[in-house]
């Protein structure tokens, strides 16, 4: 996959899906897409990983033991109140027309049905304005 636009310094997403086969897809094509991916396998070790590291974006599952996606992101904003984290929801469960509109309005900016396409990912990550440039500022680490 050749993208044009990658950016010198990777910006870190972090991945949370309770699938290991999902993590595995979903990281492989974020890092050839010039992106450093952190893949957790559930809510609470996302939570984890962001009292230690800055993303940029979160990508997560909706249907995942012990925690939701759509309660782990009203957590992700209790826990990061002093800045907006992005998160993309993926779902092969909830049909496209069924759950956009829900999880935009939990706060999501987009939701993407799985099975996960390649391009798709890539470039709505790639095209997700500002992504670098909270890197850039040095405004993360």
């Amino acid at each position: 996959m050749d993208l044009d636009n990658r950016n010198e310094i990777e910006a870190k997403i972090l991945v949370v899906d309770d699938e290991y086969s999902n993590r595995l897809l979903i990281g492989s094509i974020l890092n050839e897409a010039g992106f450093q991916a952190v893949c957790v396998s559930n809510g609470y070790e996302a939570l984890e990983a962001l009292k230690y590291q800055d993303f940029a974006l979160v990508i997560l599952d909706i249907q995942m033991p012990g925690m939701d996606g759509f309660e782990l992101l009203h957590k992700i904003h209790e826990f990061k109140q002093s800045h907006y984290l992005p998160a993309i929801f993926v779902s092969a469960v909830y049909s496209l027309n069924e759950y956009q509109e829900v999880a935009i309005a939990s706060g999501a900016v987009d939701f993407l049905p799985k099975p996960i396409n390649a391009i798709t990912i890539a470039e709505e990550v790639s095209g997700m304005p500002g992504l670098a440039a909270k890197f850039e500022d040095g405004g993360y680490g």
